[in-house]
């Protein structure tokens, strides 16, 4: 998937695609020059020593705003059958009658209750659908940046694509 990232100018407040912002450099009295970026909406320089202007991949929101409900279950039920799949061919291989007492037992206790070892197997596929779900919003690298961004949110984002949707798959094009 092309990575398509978007930024949030610091003077208009307006997100625009990372793409069509210019790079340049914009005069300092004290050193002479700084590194800047022209923001497309309003055409101001953004001086990147005073500035941190991050850039946000929004690919992978992409994957699930251009998704269907249905596809999204698919993909999640394909996961679902893998995990299940995995669970059959380890027990049958592995059936004793200490196995079927054992495994009765974990059927009875509830999660919170379960050996660190036993919720650390479940986490394990845990871990695979949360992978499946966050690709709809971010990546897990970058979750944790995202909130901690002072102006920009997640909601925001998704209003921002919606608005921009035909824009995207002009980009997607080129």
């Amino acid at each position: 998937m092309e990575k398509i990232t978007i930024n949030e100018c610091p003077e208009c407040k307006k997100i625009s695609f990372s793409k069509d912002w210019v790079g340049g450099e914009v005069g300092c009295e004290d050193c002479g020059s700084h590194s800047a970026l022209q923001c497309p909406l309003c055409q101001k320089w953004i001086d990147l020593i005073f500035h941190d202007i991050k850039e946000i991949n929004i690919s992978c929101l992409l994957k699930f705003y251009n998704s269907t409900k249905e596809e999204i279950i698919e993909e999640l039920a394909e996961l679902e059958h893998n995990q299940w799949a995995h669970w059959t061919k380890y027990m049958l291989n592995r059936i004793t009658e200490d196995n079927i007492v054992k495994w009765g037992k974990q059927i009875q206790t509830k999660y919170g209750l379960l050996s660190e070892q036993e919720k650390e197997s479940d986490r394990e596929w845990a871990n695979k659908v949360y992978d499946v779900l966050i690709q709809g919003f971010t990546t897990i690298k970058d979750e944790s940046w995202l909130y901690s961004l002072p102006s920009i949110n997640i909601n925001r984002i998704r209003r921002w694509i919606k608005e921009h949707e035909g824009v995207y798959h002009e980009t997607e094009k080129s």
